[in-house]
Formats: C-alpha cells, structure tokens, sequence
C-alpha cells in the first residue's frame, strides 16, 4: 500500500471547496450540504451529506444507500451491509464490527431485528480506524459503515469517511455559527 496515497471516495478528495463540486447542493446546516451528484458515483448509493468548511473545505463524506425492504429479521438489509462490509475490507483492510443489543431491551428477539434498530436499541456497524491496522489512506481517520431503520420493514445504509481536517473544521464552523451570538 502507498502510504502517500491520498484519498478520494466518490471523486472527492480532502480541502475540496463547496465550488469545485459539480451539480446542485441543498444546505443542511452550516457548513452539511447535501449532494446528489458526486465526480465518482457508486450504484449502491443515491445521495451524499458533505461537511465544508470555508477555510478547510470538505472533511467528512456520509453516503446514503438506497432503500432496502426488508422481513422483520433485517435479512435483506443485513445482506446489503454484509456485501458492502467485503467491498469495504477489498479497500480498507479488517474493520471491527458491532452487533449490538442495548442492555436490558426489550427487543432481544430475532424477529425485533428491524424494530430494536428503528428504536435505536441495536447497532450494526463496521468501522475501519488506523490505530485498528486498516489500510486508510494518508489523509482518512476513519471509514464507517451504518445499518439503518426507518421503520420496521424499511432500512438503508451508510458509510462515513471522517479526513485529518475533520476537527479543524468542525472548529472553523461552530466559530461561524457562534459569530451570531
């Protein structure tokens, strides 16, 4: 692996000014813009959440996947997640994987799979981090895959990619926003 490489999911690449992003953008918030076009598209996702800041320009990339219908055991989605954990790990290298349950849920039945992630009582995620051993590039702290529900039948994917500017400009926006106190 090229320590040097740098890196650039979907065509975006760290420091890239809200400019330099081809299409339409919807702001969010200060500094999150939602993105549906990207240089580089992957079919398994249909929009982006991008954090830029002036100064710092892009820092954190979340992909949204489509949506997956799915049986109250989250079969289908568990299957999304799973092919996408194996591409993820093709690029990255092993990740820690949590499967969890909040302790005491009431919702420890399989078949609670989709509800216990709806109510935010289950996680499922992946999470590749240098001081883990994956393989990031020079400039990447962190690549996260996200299980989601939105409702008990219905969920989607995520996948967060977190640069070393990421704190400097999470800084260089709340300063903006607190310039309005």
């Amino acid at each position: 692996m090229d320590l040097s490489k740098k890196a650039e999911p979907f065509g975006l690449s760290m420091g890239m000014k809200l400019e330099q992003i081809e299409g339409d953008s919807q702001k969010v918030k200060q500094g999150m813009y939602l993105v549906e076009k990207v240089p580089r598209p992957h079919s398994a996702f249909t929009s982006y959440c991008l954090r830029i800041g002036p100064q710092n320009g892009l820092s954190w990339i979340s992909a949204f996947g489509r949506e997956i219908h799915t049986n109250h055991f989250g079969t289908q989605l568990i299957s999304v997640f799973e092919d996408m954990r194996g591409r993820l790990e093709d690029v990255y290298g092993n990740c820690k994987v949590v499967n969890q349950l909040v302790e005491g849920s009431a919702l420890d039945s399989e078949k609670d799979f989709m509800n216990s992630l709806n109510e935010q009582e289950r996680m499922l995620t992946a999470a590749w981090r240098k001081e883990d051993g994956a393989n990031l590039d020079v400039d990447l702290v962190y690549v996260g895959l996200v299980a989601h529900a939105k409702n008990s039948r219905t969920g989607f994917i995520s996948v967060d990619y977190k640069f070393i500017n990421d704190e400097a400009c999470e800084a260089e926006i709340r300063e903006m926003e607190d310039e309005v106190l």
